[in-house]
C-alpha cells in the first residue's frame, strides 16, 4: 500500500506531514505547526478577513470583507435582492396575550377583536356589543330619572303655622274687627282669650 506525504510549504520547515493542512487563502500545504495564516505569513489572508453587517430590516447578518468600505451599497443590494423585509409580529389574544395561529385564532364579528378560542364568547373578551346592551335607552333613562326624583323628599317648605288664630268681628257700624285669640266682645270692645270671653259674657248676663 502506497502512502502519500506532503512537505510543508514554509521554506524553513520542509517538514513532511502525512496529514497536511491546505490554506483556504493561498491554497498551499502546511504542517500542523504552520497551518494558521499568521504562522506561515499568508499573503492572501486579507481576502479571508471579514466583518458582519446586520440588516436593520430582516436582522440577517451579512458577511463582508474587512477591506470593503461601501457598506451602505452592500446593504442596499441586499434589500433589493434577497431581503425578506421586516418580520411581521405574531398576533396575540387581546385578553390573555397568547400567540395566535391558524388553529387557535378567532376574530369577533361584532367588535373585530382577535382572541383565542378560550375567549371567543362575547362576555369573555368584553365585547362592545355587551356594552351597548347595558346602556339604557333615552326613554328608559328618562323613566329612571322620574322614579329617582319621585323618591326624593320634597325640598319645599311648608307655610309657617302660628299657635294663635286671627279672627274678625263686626262692630255696630258693620266694620269687622280682628281679635288675636277669638271673637272680640262687641260690648266691651276688647281682645281676650276664649275663656275670658265666656266669663265676661256670663258676668254681663248675670247683671
Amino acid at each position: 500500500m502506497e502512502i502519500y506525504a506532503e512537505q510543508c510549504s514554509v521554506p524553513s520547515c520542509n517538514k513532511v506531514d502525512f496529514l497536511p493542512f491546505k490554506c483556504d487563502a493561498c491554497n498551499q500545504l502546511y504542517c500542523l505547526e504552520h497551518r494558521s495564516y499568521a504562522a506561515h505569513n499568508c499573503t492572501a489572508a486579507s481576502s479571508k478577513d471579514f466583518t458582519i453587517v446586520v440588516c436593520p430590516d430582516c436582522k440577517k447578518g451579512l458577511r463582508v470583507a474587512a477591506s470593503e468600505r461601501n457598506l451602505e451599497g452592500i446593504l442596499e443590494k441586499h434589500k433589493k435582492t434577497e431581503c425578506p423585509g421586516a418580520p411581521k409580529k405574531q398576533a396575540k389574544c387581546a385578553v390573555c396575550k397568547t400567540k395566535l395561529n391558524l388553529t387557535n385564532r378567532y376574530e369577533c364579528p361584532k367588535c373585530g377583536k382577535l382572541v383565542c378560542l378560550k375567549h371567543r364568547f362575547e362576555e369573555e373578551h368584553d365585547c362592545i356589543s355587551l356594552q351597548d346592551q347595558q346602556k339604557p335607552s333615552s326613554g328608559n333613562r328618562k323613566q329612571a330619572n322620574n322614579l329617582v326624583n319621585a323618591g326624593k323628599p320634597s325640598t319645599g317648605r311648608a307655610p309657617a303655622r302660628t299657635g294663635a288664630t286671627t279672627t274678625s268681628t263686626s262692630d255696630g257700624g258693620g266694620r269687622k274687627r280682628k281679635g288675636l285669640f277669638g271673637w272680640c266682645c262687641p260690648v266691651a270692645d276688647r281682645n281676650a282669650t276664649p275663656v275670658q270671653n265666656v266669663a265676661h259674657s256670663s258676668s254681663r248676663n248675670d247683671v
